[in-house]
C-alpha cells in the first residue's frame, strides 16, 4: 500500500471516530442516553479495527514479485 492510501485509510479511520464522538454527544444532549452510549463505542471499536488492518497490512506481502524466491538447485 502507498503511503498516500495508508494516510487516506488513517485519516478515515480518525474521521470516524471523531464523528461518532461528535453524534453521541449530540444524541447525548437531546436526551437520548442510550443511544448515545451505544454510538460513543463505536470510537474505540473504529479505531481498534483501523490499528488491526494496519497490522495485517504490514504482514502481508504486496504482491508476489516482492516475495524472495529461494534459488533452485540443479
Amino acid at each position: 500500500m502507498t503511503r498516500e492510501m495508508d494516510r487516506a485509510t488513517t485519516n478515515l479511520v480518525v474521521a470516524s471516530s471523531v464523528a461518532s464522538i461528535g453524534l453521541a454527544i449530540y444524541l447525548y444532549a437531546r436526551g437520548e442516553k442510550q443511544a448515545a452510549i451505544f454510538v460513543g463505542l463505536w470510537a474505540p471499536t473504529i479505531l481498534g479495527l483501523g490499528s488491526f488492518l494496519k497490522g495485517i497490512e504490514r504482514e502481508l506481502p504486496v504482491s508476489v514479485s516482492d516475495t524472495p524466491v529461494a534459488p533452485v538447485a540443479q
